[in-house]
């Protein structure tokens, strides 16, 4: 009887622990999304009604980011800045580079990956590059996962 409720509390827990990865931990992320955006748009308005300087020109090609890749499923980035919001859409998927945490060329204005034959982003003419880096594994790892996304957009503020 006991080890029977101690599968059944066992169970429950692995339940409850998978549905706050896949649904709570979005919950969570787009209400802090939301505050740290009116947050930000606050001071930019406070900022520009003092001073308006001159920022990074949108889809400069050495963009990146960097943040947890535990929402899937997306094939758009929008990047908004004080000066425009920024449209880029995936041309890798968050599956497709894994690479040490000491890897860089990545970074690179126009990355090639140095072992032949792996993911290198598909550069034509201006590359207006996003280069997105996250953590490979839900846990700990040295390891990061690596996406390209290209400018589609840029729309001024």
């Amino acid at each position: 009887m006991l080890v029977g409720l101690l599968l059944v509390a066992a169970g429950l827990g692995l339940v409850g622990w998978t549905g706050w990865q896949l649904w709570g931990t979005d919950i969570v992320r787009q209400r802090e999304h939301e505050r740290v955006v009116t947050q930000l748009e606050q001071q930019w308005g406070a900022r520009a009604a003092r001073q308006r300087r001159p920022g990074r020109a949108p889809g400069d090609p050495r963009r990146a980011a960097a943040g947890h890749a535990l929402a899937a499923g997306r094939d758009e980035i929008v990047v908004t800045t004080q000066e425009a919001t920024c449209t880029d859409a995936l041309t890798t998927g968050g599956d497709d580079l894994t690479v040490p945490f000491t890897e860089s060329w990545m970074l690179h204005e126009r990355p090639v990956d140095p072992d032949p034959g792996e993911v290198t982003p598909a550069l034509s003419g201006e590359p207006h590059l996003l280069t997105l880096t996250t953590c490979a594994e839900l846990f700990r790892t040295e390891d990061r996962s690596i996406a390209f996304a290209t400018l589609v957009s840029t729309e001024p503020r």
